[in-house]
C-alpha cells in the first residue's frame, strides 16, 4: 500500500484563517437577527416559566458565542504556525537540492 501524498498551500491556509475569524462576526449577526425576529413570537407564548427557560437558554448560547473568538483565534494561530513550519520545511528541502 502506498503512502498518500499531502499537499498544502500557504495562500489557502491564510485565507482559511481569515474566514475563521469572519465566522464569529457572521454567527453573532445571525443570533442578533434571530433574536429580533423571535421577539414578536415570544410575546405570544411566553409564560413566566417559559420566559425563564428561554432566558437561561439564551444566556448559554450567548456565552458559547462569546467564547468563539478565543477558540477561533487559537485555531487561526495554530494554522498560521503550521503553515510557517511547512514553508520552513519546504524551503529547507528545496535548499538541500541546491
Amino acid at each position: 500500500m502506498s503512502q498518500p501524498t499531502y499537499t498544502y498551500s500557504g495562500g489557502i491556509n491564510a485565507g482559511v484563517s481569515g474566514e475563521m475569524m469572519d465566522a464569529h462576526s457572521k454567527i453573532k449577526a445571525e443570533l442578533i437577527a434571530l433574536e429580533a425576529d423571535l421577539q414578536a413570537s415570544l410575546k405570544t407564548w411566553q409564560t413566566p416559566t417559559s420566559k425563564q427557560q428561554y432566558e437561561l437558554a439564551k444566556q448559554r448560547w450567548n456565552a458559547a458565542a462569546d467564547t468563539m473568538p478565543q477558540s477561533l483565534q487559537i485555531a487561526s494561530t495554530s494554522l498560521d504556525n503550521i503553515t510557517h513550519a511547512m514553508n520552513k520545511t519546504e524551503d529547507a528541502v528545496t535548499d538541500s537540492w541546491s
